[in-house]
């Protein structure tokens, strides 16, 4: 049994495809360098540093703006801003996801770096309760990388190193979590601490700004750094090259017999899932001839023929020059006999 070639007139009308990207997409085999796993980490550091550098100046903050009418009120009013962040994460998280699908994963991490530069400074120059609570909703709003970079790193890592990614990953987060909260607590108030330096300046007059700036930078580098050395995920790029060349119909998997007849449609089989994220995979036939197959990525996993071969897509590459595998199943009847 061999895979037949789709009929030219099954294929769905070529739409606009996605630009060039600018670095080749990554594929998860092989090994990563250090480096990709400190660019990788640096998206998570800057993340969990903007989420915590603010509580050891917060307190301080809210009781400048005197909202709150006593102490015993302070602690709600400082607990509404802090719990700002994970509103605007709650509101954001599924559209974000829903980008990085769209447009990539690539472009999604890149924007939610540099948003959150700009979010961080409308918090660190607040000079209002409200704008206080702005800047931190705003961070948890502008950002989706909380998710979209673990994806990425599922994507763009093997089993053989996903468990090292993801544990670095884990502890560039706790790291983060540690250092930022003392980073924020040394360098707020400097024109206080450090009069002959910054007595007269900006930060007298928005004392909390420093440490935001140091956030700032902070995630400003990680965004030049992803945007010079992260790849789109080739996993991602087959998707969308697939979305954009395909349309919205449903398409069929075919598996038929030697006989390429094209009224010929025995073992028309519609593939499940439908969930959009097709994928145009190319088999190589006995002679070499390639036909394209319309395949749901990552949902059907093999697509079996009338008289019970198979043949598996799982690790054949879109537009590649790879053999499918054809295997008869086991007959498990004979095999006990046998036994």
């Amino acid at each position: 049994t061999r895979a037949r070639r789709v009929r030219p007139d099954d294929r769905r009308p070529t739409t606009t495809m996605p630009p060039s990207p600018r670095l080749p997409p990554l594929e998860a085999r092989g090994r990563k360098s250090p480096f990709f796993f400190f660019v990788l980490s640096l998206l998570n550091i800057v993340d969990a540093f903007g989420l915590n550098v603010v509580w050891p100046m917060l307190p301080f903050m809210v009781e400048s703006y005197g909202v709150a009418s006593s102490e015993k009120d302070l602690g709600a009013w400082v607990g509404f801003a802090g719990a700002a962040t994970s509103v605007g994460q709650l509101l954001s998280s599924y559209p974000w996801g829903v980008a990085a699908d769209r447009f990539g994963r690539r472009p999604v991490m890149l924007l939610g770096m540099f948003l959150s530069t700009f979010s961080v400074l409308v918090f660190g120059t607040a000079g209002s309760y409200a704008q206080c609570v702005s800047g931190r909703f705003l961070t948890g709003l502008l950002n989706g990388n909380a998710g979209v970079v673990k994806t990425y790193i599922g994507e763009t890592t093997d089993k053989t190193q996903q468990a090292r990614a993801f544990s670095i990953f884990a502890m560039a987060f706790g790291v983060a979590s540690c250092v930022a909260p003392a980073v924020g607590g040394f360098l707020q108030r400097p024109a206080e601490r450090w009069p002959d330096t910054f007595e007269g300046t900006v930060f007298e007059r928005y004392p909390f700004l420093l440490p935001m700036l140091f956030a700032g930078m902070l995630t400003l580098t990680g965004g030049v750094l992803g945007f010079l050395y992260v790849p789109e995920s080739a996993s991602q790029w087959r998707r969308m090259e697939a979305k954009a060349s395909g349309g919205d119909a449903a398409y069929y998997a075919r598996v038929g017999d030697d006989n390429d007849d094209d009224d010929d449609d025995e073992g028309e089989r519609p593939y499940e899932g439908k969930d959009r994220s097709e994928a145009l995979l190319t088999i190589v036939d006995d002679d070499g001839e390639r036909g394209l197959k319309e395949v749901e990525m990552g949902v059907v996993k093999t697509m079996s023929g009338e008289d019970g071969t198979s043949i598996d897509a799982a690790d054949v590459e879109l537009g590649g020059t790879a053999a499918a595998e054809t295997k008869k199943p086991k007959d498990d009847s004979a095999a006990a006999a046998a036994a």
